[in-house]
């Protein structure tokens, strides 16, 4: 694969179709003379959000285009360079919206587009290429790649851009004509993501792991945003995400921190309940709550370079036999160090799993089995990789793979101000409300003596008046002043005056993206057998390895099905199953085909460790109650799995 340097960007004029599009179609207009004026048409989606968004009083913004035509900031480039590394596959009913996003992002500092497609069949790649005077005019570098035209950088002639590409290089020994690449090796790599059939050669699919790993190849960031072509970044999605990870952390320790944040699912409902967990988690249950799922999804995912590189590249296929540690780039001490048992076979990462009970344990028909078993795991593969799909869970290795190297995530905050109106400035008017109705001093209690006065006329009561109202003045004045000390003693934890109200800063988690689910979405084509494979090959080697004995809570699908796909090793840990449902308890659970037989006890008697295979929120509170009521410490005691 060639890498070409642009320097000069002219108009594409391809009509982009977007008859299929979704939505109502909007005219894009930027610049500020004739030199710099232009316009882009294309169709969106996010304006269906912006009543719901208004409804959850969501203070991030969503890309909406502008009435007048709108004026590009100067970039300030001594803040790092970020790279929006995006893997495109057919993605043309998407992808005007995606990058309108990229456009209308709040960061100033030098910002790149990095866009590797997968062997689109449709006109993805034209509609990048009729993207670039907007990006010239914003000043976005695009670095757009693929197997049939290679790698294109579109700096515009940006000298700071063209320094900073150069110094990456340096810094990485990178050459420009091959970007560190291998030609033979490349051309081999080509050749065999090629199909050939009546003549026609067809580039195939290297898959999302292999493309997102080419988009990251050929940036040059300091810092990587991860997107999706078919998802749209809130306007702060990379300032707020680049404060999150520039305030208070040593530039050293960049490298454990992966940066998150809530997104808004768009049809409105779908995955509703995946949607909610993941942005009702806390930093703290982002890792308690490991083991359930990817607890920060991957197109909201943010961090340094550097963590990249240490956690190395995303796992771009499978094959049968596998070891995860060969496809993680670990070594064999640190694999030595991870595990503490002796099961030769613990490391096997199988492409569905290798721990199904009819392989592990001897019987008249295992051997029969096995061959049904391998065949349809070879029949699986070779299905896999001829649609050119690959769908496996890269993000999920990824995540774990950084967890494993003590890895810590966290969720964007968003900083935002509220106003406290104080109680005593209503005292204020005593003095301009006296000839008022009485209802309106019940705002106050301060107010209250004041009220007897307001309708009285003899001098008694008006000198009364006059008292009460200077003493409410020197009151206000006292208020005022200790309002001012209460002030400055709130600064400190994040508040200030504003006038007579008390500005108040906040954190909480806003959505900074719109991830969008359509019947094409790869995610859904992973199979679940091979997710809870992942999941317990990662829960064997942080949590399983270090425990003598542990209990499975839940005697029902989950679990059992949890232990058949657990290795042998662990399965002599288990001590018991654990339940509330009467007629499974004080029996035992005989594994097929193993010599296991487990009692299942009531949750009450049940001794730590545990592994809870119950899902949440789906009992009216009642499990939740159950497992309060033992006192046990989460990430201790306890890990959810499912």
């Amino acid at each position: 694969m060639t890498t070409t340097i642009i320097n000069n960007t002219e108009n594409n004029n391809n009509n982009i179709e977007n008859s299929k599009n979704e939505g109502k179609q909007v005219t894009f207009k930027f610049g500020n003379d004739e030199d710099t004026f232009g316009d882009i048409t294309f169709n969106v989606t996010v304006h269906q959000l912006l009543e719901h968004l208004k409804s959850e009083s969501i203070s991030t913004t969503l890309p909406i285009c502008p009435n007048e035509s709108m004026v590009a900031f100067e970039r300030d480039y001594k803040l790092p360079m970020i790279s929006i590394a995006v893997c495109m596959k057919n993605a043309s009913k998407f992808l005007d919206e995606t990058l309108f996003s990229v456009v209308m992002q709040t960061y100033k500092g030098p910002l790149e587009l990095s866009i590797f497609d997968d062997a689109s069949t449709d006109n993805s790649y034209d509609i990048v290429l009729n993207w670039l005077p907007v990006f010239k005019y914003f000043k976005i570098v695009i670095v757009l790649s693929n197997k049939k035209f290679g790698t294109k950088i579109f700096h515009h002639d940006i000298k700071e851009y063209i320094d900073k590409i150069n110094d990456f290089n340096i810094k990485n020994n990178i050459s420009i004509n091959d970007n560190s690449n291998n030609e033979n090796e490349n051309e081999n790599k080509i050749k065999n993501n090629e199909k050939e059939e009546n003549g026609i050669i067809t580039v195939l699919s290297g898959g999302v792991g292999y493309a997102r790993n080419q988009a990251i190849k050929y940036s040059h960031g300091e810092f990587l945003c991860i997107l999706d072509a078919d998802d749209v970044m809130f306007r702060e999605r990379i300032e707020i995400q680049y404060r999150e990870c520039s305030n208070g952390i040593e530039k050293e320790n960049l490298s454990k921190y992966l940066i998150g944040s809530n997104y808004i699912r768009i049809p409105i409902g779908s995955s509703a309940r995946y949607t909610d967990w993941c942005n009702r988690l806390t930093d703290n249950q982002l890792y308690l709550h490991q083991f359930r799922e990817v607890t920060i999804i991957q197109p909201t995912w943010f961090y340094h370079r550097s963590l990249f590189e240490k956690n190395g590249k995303y796992i771009e296929a499978l094959k049968m036999d596998d070891v995860i540690n060969h496809n993680n780039n670990n070594n064999s001490k640190e694999k030595n160090n991870n595990h503490n048992n002796n099961n030769d076979n613990q490391d096997n990462f199988y492409l569905m799993g290798n721990n199904d009970n009819v392989c592990q344990y001897k019987h008249k028909n295992q051997d029969k089995h096995i061959e049904k078993y391998k065949e349809s795991q070879l029949k699986f593969i070779k299905d896999l990789n001829n649609s050119g799909a690959k769908a496996i869970p890269e993000d999920l290795i990824f995540f774990n793979r950084h967890l494993d190297k003590g890895g810590i995530l966290k969720k964007a905050k968003i900083e935002s101000s509220i106003y406290n109106n104080n109680n005593n400035n209503n005292n204020n008017n005593n003095n301009n409300n006296n000839n008022n109705n009485n209802n309106n001093n019940n705002n106050n209690n301060n107010n209250n003596n004041n009220n007897n006065n307001n309708n009285n006329n003899n001098n008694n009561n008006n000198n009364n008046n006059n008292n009460n109202n200077n003493n409410n003045n020197n009151n206000n004045n006292n208020n005022n002043n200790n309002n001012n000390n209460n002030n400055n003693n709130e600064n400190s934890d994040g508040s200030e005056e504003a006038g007579d109200n008390k500005k108040l800063k906040i954190e909480k988690f806003e959505p900074l993206l719109v991830y969008r689910y359509h019947e094409n979405n790869l995610s859904g084509q992973i199979h679940k057998h091979m997710l809870m494979k992942v999941r317990i090959e990662y829960l064997e080697r942080r949590v399983l390895s270090n425990w003598k004995e542990f209990t499975i809570w839940g005697a029902g699908k989950d679990g059992k099905k949890f232990f058949t796909l657990l290795p042998d090793s662990c399965k002599k840990k288990v001590i018991a199953f654990c339940d509330v449902d009467k007629n499974k308890i004080g029996i035992n659970y005989n594994a097929a085909y193993t010599p296991y037989s487990i009692p299942i006890i009531h949750f009450s008697n049940v001794k730590s460790p545990l592994i809870i295979c119950v899902a949440l929120d789906r009992s009216n509170g009642e499990f939740e109650n159950n497992l309060n009521s033992l006192n046990l410490i989460e990430g201790k005691d306890y890990w959810h799995f499912n």
